[in-house]
């Protein structure tokens, strides 16, 4: 059994755009569990009124908020038998192959679904270059998740009220930040799409207003026509991120960003290449560091050499296509 759960109260007009997204999407196996605030009949309408999808329609007997609200039907969706879900609010715009690549998560994971604490649809930084490529990411983000059975109950549903972390890392509170806390306490990886399959509708909603809504969805070039089938997840390494050239390396950092490292090489000065996801890189330096202070806008890199005996070549960069919005440091040990 998959299910849909979609928490819901007081915006009609968010509604009716939202179920003509989801309408638009193969549900097929899918049941669609709508969890309704109490105070306003037009949403408790739109909800009984649907019927391209399999449905089970609760209605709270008072304003739970979104944060119970949202656990109280994930909760029944998974005690009623749900083995996959996927979780989505009313106030989201989805692509019409969102479901393709639900499906394909509870395919491609279903014998290995402790590999990922979540599966998500969403990507701040979403590149329409790569519609097919997954990503890991350090990040959890709430526009639209998808989530195995047991990984709710060993892990979200265990954390979905503990403010402890978010507070800890955020000083912030709400649903998703104690469950960011948690996959920052613990280190865990999510997997997300390059290319969004999800973005937000509006401003009417907690929690955000049209500066907001603006200046964070407004130019989030997401998915709104191709309807991909199948996906792979961008494994690289630092070949294959910084690509192969003379000069070798011992690497001393393990990871950038769940991406294991090893020995390898790094790329020789003055050399142009494309990466993985063709973004051009210039490197102006040698081993014997000169040119250091050249740089290339956009792309930070700063190289600094402690010791004649010793050469430590320290190279930052902001990967757009790791989504973290500062700076991967890599630390590397010239032999």
């Amino acid at each position: 059994m998959k299910t849909i759960t979609l928490p819901t109260y007081n915006r009609p007009d968010y509604l009716k755009r939202f179920l003509g997204y989801l309408k638009g999407n193969d549900l097929d196996g899918y049941t669609l569990y709508c969890g309704i605030e109490k105070g306003c009949q037009e949403v408790v309408e739109l909800c009984r009124e649907i019927d391209f999808v399999d449905k089970k329609i609760i209605l709270n007997n008072r304003v739970l908020g979104l944060r119970r609200n949202s656990h109280k039907i994930l909760n029944k969706a998974f005690n009623d038998g749900s083995e996959f879900n996927v979780h989505l609010e009313d106030d989201l715009a989805l692509s019409p192959d969102c479901f393709n690549l639900a499906n394909w998560y509870y395919e491609k994971f279903f014998d290995n679904r402790h590999k990922y604490f979540s599966f998500g649809l969403f990507n701040y930084e979403s590149d329409p270059a790569y519609p097919n490529q997954l990503v890991e990411h350090p990040r959890f983000t709430g526009y639209g998740w998808c989530c195995f059975k047991e990984n709710w109950f060993n892990w979200f549903d265990k954390w979905w009220f503990d403010d402890f972390l978010s507070v800890k890392w955020y000083n912030l509170l709400g649903w998703d930040w104690a469950i960011q806390g948690a996959v920052k306490e613990f280190n865990l990886k999510n997997l997300i799409p390059k290319f969004s399959r999800t973005n937000h509708l509006g401003a009417h909603g907690t929690n955000i207003n049209q500066e907001f809504q603006d200046k964070t969805f407004s130019s989030i070039k997401w998915n709104q026509n191709q309807k991909v089938k199948d996906f792979q997840v961008f494994k690289g390494d630092i070949e294959k991120l910084l690509g192969v050239y003379e000069i070798q390396a011992k690497q001393i950092c393990t990871n950038i960003h769940g991406v294991e490292l090893s020995e390898a090489s790094i790329v020789n000065a003055e050399k142009q290449f494309k990466g993985p996801l063709n973004n051009k890189l210039y490197y102006k330096v040698t081993a014997e560091c000169s040119k250091p202070n050249e740089f290339v806008p956009d792309i930070r890199k700063y190289v600094e050499f402690e010791k004649q005996e010793k050469k430590y070549l320290k190279i930052f960069l902001t990967e757009k296509y790791y989504n973290t919005r500062g700076i991967i440091k890599k630390i590397l040990k010239f032999s």
